[in-house]
């Protein structure tokens, strides 16, 4: 039933705009399948758990987690500890580590609007790596990411994909490092804007600016109090009114953290950022006290292996971690353990690239 001259229906003897009602009904519509899903019994970690006989029996201690990372460092090339990284690397080794197949002959690519790649792009990426600057004994700079950043296969932003398919794999990008990460620089590309950093999963590509560079000693290290992020994603702050927000950071992630806080307080922990120098600079910064945080590692079981699966439900794919979306796990450069070939079969690209004036 209509009022004269007006926009509304009568809905219980009250005048509800009718773009309300339309956006309720939509609402409705939205959400009853949401709803629905929720409630679906396997979507729920417990359906799982309850299963099992020994949830919360250890799966394996930390002496056992700890030789199983060894055999995992052990037989992985492009994985490491960063923080028993050396001081110094041979310059030989830092170009088997930028000299792949891949890198080599990347073959027909396409950027993201379906354009071919010209063989003068390939030639300037190439010339810009700087593998003819690479020193005889390549010290080794320690760092932590201050901001979400790409793993490269080349110092670009432009994407190559493989067909002319918009929409399409971007097939160097490899996945993304995230604030409070340490990471190690190998090498910088000849503009500067580019570092070949060495992250705890693999090496690659990231841009300069997401990190900041400190002494080795003031990288977050396990042997302090720290918090383990157990949540999918936390917001960090910078003010204990948590009003100001910082960064956010991912599940698995560390924060430096005092021990200190008490009751229902926020978290206070130190979080990386740059200062006027692009140093390293630990600044106190705050998480919820409702924030999904551990004090140090979960304990491995079964229950716990679940429970933290089920925290990324639903979320949106992205290839490498693109645009900060979840990633299907880590896309290694090569098969891992793998060595580059040798450097005498250089082809004319990077000859070329080489020798330019």
């Amino acid at each position: 039933m209509h009022s004269a001259g007006t926009n509304e229906v009568k809905y219980l003897n009250l005048d509800i705009p009718r773009k309300i009602v339309i956006a309720l009904l939509f609402a409705l519509l939205f959400l009853i399948p949401v709803l629905s899903y929720a409630a679906t019994p396997i979507n729920n970690p417990e359906f799982w758990i309850k299963k099992l006989k020994n949830p919360d029996e250890s799966v394996l201690s930390a002496e056992e987690i700890q030789v199983l990372n060894s055999i995992i460092l052990d037989n992985i090339d492009h994985m490491t500890d960063i923080e028993s990284m050396p001081d110094y690397v041979t310059g030989d080794r830092v170009f088997e580590w930028l000299w792949t197949g891949f890198l080599l002959n990347p073959g027909v690519r396409y950027d993201a609007s379906g354009r071919k790649l010209s063989e003068e792009f390939l030639d300037d990426v190439a010339y810009n790596m700087g593998l003819d600057s690479i020193a005889e004994e390549a010290q080794i700079k320690f760092g932590v990411v201050v901001a979400r950043g790409d793993i490269r296969a080349l110092p670009t932003d432009t994407a190559m994909l493989a067909t002319r398919s918009r929409g399409g794999f971007d097939t160097i990008q490899y996945t993304s490092a995230h604030p409070s990460e340490p990471v190690a620089l190998l090498h910088t590309s000849r503009d500067g804007e580019w570092g070949f950093f060495q992250t705890s999963t693999l090496r690659g590509w990231m841009r300069m600016d997401r990190v900041a560079f400190g002494d080795r000693e003031d990288i977050i290290s396990r042997d302090e109090d720290f918090l383990v992020v157990t949540g999918s994603r936390v917001k960090v702050y910078r003010d204990a009114k948590l009003k100001e927000p910082l960064e956010q950071v991912k599940m698995g992630a560390l924060l430096r953290y005092d021990g200190s806080r008490k009751g229902k307080e926020p978290w206070r922990v130190l979080f990386p950022e740059k200062g006027p120098a692009g140093e390293l600079v630990w600044t106190e910064a705050y998480l919820s006290p409702k924030a999904d945080v551990h004090e140090g590692y979960l304990a491995y079981t079964r229950r716990n292996i679940i429970n933290q699966a089920f925290k990324m439900l639903g979320e949106e794919y992205g290839w490498g971690g693109k645009e900060g979306r979840r990633d299907c796990g880590l896309i290694f450069p090569g098969t891992p353990g793998s060595r580059a070939q040798p450097a005498t079969s250089r082809p004319a690209r990077f000859r070329r690239a080489h020798t330019r004036r």
